[in-house]
């Protein structure tokens, strides 16, 4: 399975689900490879859970178009497989570089569905240059995920059918993610967090549209809590650039600096150790779509502090499950945080809530669900496409291609 995390925990989850629900699912994610580490030359082929797993090895071929190609000469040679056993076959893209358009343009005998996930997107929406080749990608799929509004509307904005977007949020495994309370002293001693602390979970990488510096910037207003609060990031850690030096200078030198702890990447299958420990998770996203991290925590009976963005506005009930913050304001992060850690009474009645709203409307048996409609509803649009437009040429170039 590709590295879990963000999409590809959506890919993996939603596949998990899809299977158990009947559905032959395969997953295709290039395998990150490096001349420098023969191990990487070859493409691995698996099983996971259930789920047929190819993974195509890029090592001998630069960063572009011939990576891109690799990836759809694998593709087609499963689909020719697959037709054999297959009335219909589904062609679900979840990359928003150029891997799935070059696919998706390449194997026009699909039902062809992309989930625009990413905040990459609206930041390319924000440049009206982009629109042309934005629209010209999104025109290769019969119907389009999205797993917040706000992404669904910045859709529409570039003309592609309103009728043919569907919102379908983010799920989360609520049996993995959910309240222990019988483990939860024993993960704090062995992690080393005094009982009686409040700890502050946030789980996010350390990059600009995560805000995460935000957070580290709010910690110098909670002084009075300096006994008693630990607080935990836990996230990806690419490299240390000015970013992430000065989001770790401003948690450290915070009154509260010495409960501090950045613990870098944290595996997949670890995760939920955290939310078990914490009190409050902290979301201070710039941007975002329906948070899987946020999902987590809610799900893990762990009430958000979050920003007024994007999907998490319709994830979070502002003071019924959780509380909402403006974005990039460390003060209204703190202030929200203060009235949280003292109350400790509303903690448990916004987690219990939390948690209740996120088993009704946020599992991946539902989304699946609502996935495998989707798929049903585009496969009449996909035949109309493939009666109008003739096969591609082999030789034409990938669209919207990224080196």
């Amino acid at each position: 399975m590709p590295k879990i995390g963000g999409v590809a925990t959506h890919v993996h989850e939603l596949a998990r689900a899809l299977t158990v629900a009947g559905q032959q699912v395969c997953v295709v994610a290039p395998r990150d490879s490096s001349w420098r580490q023969p191990a990487t030359w070859l493409s691995r082929h698996g099983v996971t859970n259930g789920i047929k797993t190819v993974q195509p090895s890029l090592a001998s071929l630069p960063r572009g178009w011939g990576q891109h190609w690799r990836v759809c000469r694998y593709v087609k040679r499963l689909l020719r497989t697959l037709s054999r056993h297959c009335a219909s076959i589904v062609l679900h893209c979840h990359d928003y570089e150029a891997y799935g358009h070059y696919v998706a343009q390449h194997c026009p005998q699909t039902v062809r569905i992309f989930t625009n996930h990413t905040s990459t997107f609206l930041q390319d929406f924000d440049n009206p240059a982009t629109h042309a080749q934005l629209r010209r990608n999104l025109d290769l799929y019969d119907w389009i995920i999205t797993p917040s509004q706000e992404l669904a509307d910045r859709t529409a904005a570039l003309g592609y059918p309103a009728d043919r977007i569907t919102f379908i949020p983010n799920g989360v495994d609520t049996e993995r993610f959910r309240p222990e309370p019988s483990l939860r002293d024993a993960i704090r001693c062995e992690l080393g967090i005094p009982p009686n602390h409040t700890v502050l979970l946030c789980a996010r990488r350390v990059v600009p549209k995560n805000g995460v510096i935000d957070f580290a910037h709010s910690l110098r207003f909670l002084a009075q809590y300096v006994t008693q609060t630990t607080v935990l990031f836990a996230g990806n850690q690419y490299s240390f650039d000015s970013y992430e030096r000065e989001t770790m200078a401003a948690a450290k030198h915070s009154p509260l600096g010495p409960s501090v702890r950045f613990l870098g990447s944290v595996p997949n299958a670890e995760i939920h150790r955290l939310y078990t420990v914490a009190d409050i998770a902290i979301l201070p996203s710039l941007k975002e779509a329906t948070s899987i991290s946020g999902l987590e925590a809610m799900a893990s009976g762990v009430p958000l502090v979050a920003t007024r963005v994007g999907g998490i506005r319709h994830l979070v009930d502002h003071e019924v499950d959780g509380l909402l913050v403006e974005p990039g304001d460390p003060r209204d992060l703190a202030r929200a945080i203060t009235q949280l850690i003292a109350n400790p009474n509303l903690v448990a009645e916004f987690g219990r809530r939390a948690r209740q709203k996120v088993c009704q409307h946020f599992s991946w048996t539902h989304i699946a669900a609502r996935t495998a409609g989707v798929y049903q509803q585009a496969a009449p649009i996909a035949s109309l496409r493939r009666a109008k437009t003739p096969p591609p040429s082999h030789t034409s170039s990938p669209i919207g291609a990224r080196a």
